[in-house]
C-alpha cells in the first residue's frame, strides 16, 4: 500500500468505455482503496467514486458530424481536463480507448511529465499508422486488448503488453450461462448512430420483404437513438421481435446480420454466427475509406486474418444479396458450424485472464506502489 493518496486522472468517452474503466476502477481500488479518481466518465465510474468534470451525456457522441457539430464544447473540455491534469497534482493519466480526445491528453499529459497509461489502445492499426509514432512520445504503458496489437506497437517503440479482452470480463459473454436461442431467428443490428440505423433500417425492410416470411426477424433498438426512428419500420412489420439491446438480441437468435464495428466482436463472443453488413452516405463512405487502411472490417476476419463472416459493405450490401446469403447459411448447418470454430478459436486468442484485473496489477506495479 502506497502512504500517500495519489490522484490518478481517468478519462472514458462512451458507455463501453465506462464499464471497462469502472472495472479497473474497482480492481485498483481493491489494491489500494485511498486512490483518488477524477476525469472523464459515466454513471457505472461515479459509483466508484469518480469526480466527473463533465455530464456524460454531452460528449457520449459518434460519427464525424456529430463530433463536429461540438466542436467548441470538446475543445473546452480539453481546455478543462489540461488545466486540472497541470494543476491538481495529478500523479498519474489513464485514458481509456476515445481516442478523438485521449489521445492528445496524452501528448499534453507527457509534455508536462506526467505518467501516462492507455487502457484499451486506440485502433492506430486500422486508421492511424502515421499517428502511432507520435503515441510513442505520448504514452508509458500501453495496454492492449488484442494479441497482435503487441507486435504493431512495438514496431514504434511503445511499451505494449496484452492483457487479454476487457470484454470477456462481463457476465453477459459468459457462454457457460444458459442461453436459450429461437430456432430460424436472425436478429438485425443496425447501429447506435441516428444516420446509420435509418440507413440499415431501409436496408433490412427491403431484406425482410425478400424473404418472404422464411424466417423469424429480431431488431435490437439502440438507447442513443430516438425511439421514433424506429417506428415506421416496426409499422410496416409488426410481427418483428423488438428488444432494447443488440446483446439480448443476439443471445436469443441463431443467426444475426450486424453492423460493423463493436458489435461483429459482440456477436462473435457469443458465438452468434452473422453476415456483416455496412451502409451509409457516399461522403462518410469516401472519408472512411480514406481512413482506414485493413483488409477485413469485421472482428473476426481482422483477428484470424481470414474470411470468417461475409462482408457486404456499400454497394455490395443489397437486399438481393443479403437475402441470398442468408439462404445460404440457414440452409448448411455446416457452414454455421464452421463459423463457430472460429469463433471459439478467437475467444482462446484473446485469452481467458481477466484484462481489469491483468491491467490494475500491471498499472499498481509500475506507477502506484
Amino acid at each position: 500500500m502506497t502512504n500517500t493518496k495519489s490522484k490518478i486522472f481517468i478519462s472514458a468517452g462512451d458507455p463501453s468505455g465506462d464499464i471497462h474503466a469502472a472495472n479497473l476502477m474497482h480492481e485498483l481500488l481493491l489494491l489500494d482503496n485511498s486512490l483518488e479518481f477524477v476525469g472523464i466518465g459515466g454513471p457505472k465510474m461515479q459509483e466508484l467514486g469518480l469526480k466527473q468534470i463533465v455530464n456524460f451525456s454531452e460528449i457520449n457522441v459518434v460519427g464525424f458530424w456529430e463530433v463536429a457539430k461540438k466542436y467548441k464544447f470538446f475543445k473546452q473540455l480539453e481546455a478543462l481536463s489540461k488545466k486540472i491534469i497541470k494543476e491538481e497534482n495529478i500523479d498519474l493519466v489513464i485514458l481509456v480507448d476515445y481516442p478523438g480526445l485521449n489521445v492528445r491528453l496524452a501528448n499534453y499529459s507527457k509534455s508536462i511529465n506526467r505518467k501516462v497509461c492507455y487502457y484499451i489502445a486506440p485502433q492506430l492499426w486500422a486508421w492511424g499508422k502515421k499517428r502511432a509514432k507520435k503515441l510513442a512520445k505520448s504514452v508509458d504503458k500501453l495496454l492492449v486488448a488484442f494479441p497482435f496489437e503487441v507486435e504493431f506497437f512495438k514496431k514504434f517503440d511503445i511499451d505494449a503488453e496484452f492483457v487479454g479482452h476487457p470484454s470477456l470480463d462481463l457476465e453477459v459473454f459468459d457462454l457457460d450461462k444458459n442461453i436459450e436461442r429461437i430456432e430460424n431467428q436472425i436478429c438485425l443490428i443496425p447501429g447506435s448512430r441516428e444516420q446509420e440505423v435509418k440507413s440499415h433500417l431501409a436496408l433490412f425492410h427491403d431484406v425482410i420483404t425478400k424473404c418472404k416470411g422464411k424466417y423469424k426477424f429480431a431488431i435490437s433498438k439502440s438507447p442513443t437513438v430516438d425511439s421514433s426512428i424506429y417506428e415506421s419500420f416496426i409499422e410496416y412489420h409488426p410481427e418483428i421481435k423488438i428488444y432494447n439491446n443488440s446483446r439480448d438480441a443476439m443471445k436469443s437468435s441463431t443467426f444475426g446480420i450486424v453492423k460493423t464495428g463493436t458489435s461483429t466482436l459482440e456477436a462473435t463472443l457469443l458465438n452468434l454466427p452473422f453476415i456483416m453488413i455496412y451502409k451509409t452516405s457516399l461522403t462518410t463512405y469516401m472519408i472512411g475509406r480514406y481512413l482506414v487502411d485493413i483488409d477485413y472490417l469485421a472482428m473476426p476476419n481482422i483477428l484470424l486474418k481470414k474470411e470468417v463472416v461475409k462482408e457486404l459493405i456499400q454497394q455490395d450490401a443489397t437486399a438481393n444479396k443479403i437475402s441470398n446469403e442468408l439462404d445460404l447459411y440457414m440452409n448448411n448447418k455446416d457452414l454455421t458450424e464452421k463459423i463457430k470454430v472460429d469463433f471459439i478459436q478467437i475467444r482462446e486468442l484473446l485469452g481467458n485472464k481477466s484484462a481489469c484485473k491483468t491491467a490494475s496489477s500491471i498499472i499498481y506495479k509500475e506507477f502506484i506502489a
